[in-house]
């Protein structure tokens, strides 16, 4: 066995989603609204202080009420010696929580209110809904410098 035959597989894994066709109706018929609604909620949430986690955790779903995408995970596969297959979850190191709650209470949320608020805005016309997905997924980075 050589070397290259040991080295880690980095994996993107989704689960099964729905056809492009149904996912395409439920943004123009539901998705544009509700991922509005929940992008309110979640704000509203975190203006309560109690309720930021809740509202952060709305921010993580605003893509799949959007457009029933759901996020995608990533996981290390590599095989030992002995022939055997490990899988693991990639981790990664988060900055320091005191650097992120600053970061959240003098910057974070309103920067990231205002992206929501383009991203949500050039989500309208279809044609543009691809970049509006992508500036959703990375708001919870701009929120509170999470990585994923």
């Amino acid at each position: 066995m050589t070397h290259g035959q040991n080295a880690p597989v980095n994996l993107t894994v989704q689960s099964q989603q729905p056809p492009l066709l149904v996912r395409v109706l439920w943004f123009l018929f539901v998705g544009w609204w509700a991922s509005g609604i929940a992008i309110t909620l979640a704000y509203l949430f975190m203006v309560t202080i109690v309720l930021i986690p809740l509202g952060i955790w709305l921010l993580h779903r605003v893509p799949q009420i959007q457009t029933l995408r759901d996020r995608s995970r990533e996981f290390i596969l590599t095989r030992e010696p002995d022939g055997s297959t490990t899988v693991r979850t990639v981790e990664i190191p988060q900055r320091p929580f005191l650097v992120r709650a600053l970061w959240f209470v003098f910057i974070g949320w309103w920067l990231s209110a205002l992206w929501l608020a383009i991203a949500w805005l050039i989500s309208l016309p279809v044609i543009t809904l691809p970049i509006s997905v992508v500036m959703i997924d990375r708001t919870p980075g701009m929120l509170t410098l999470q990585r994923h």
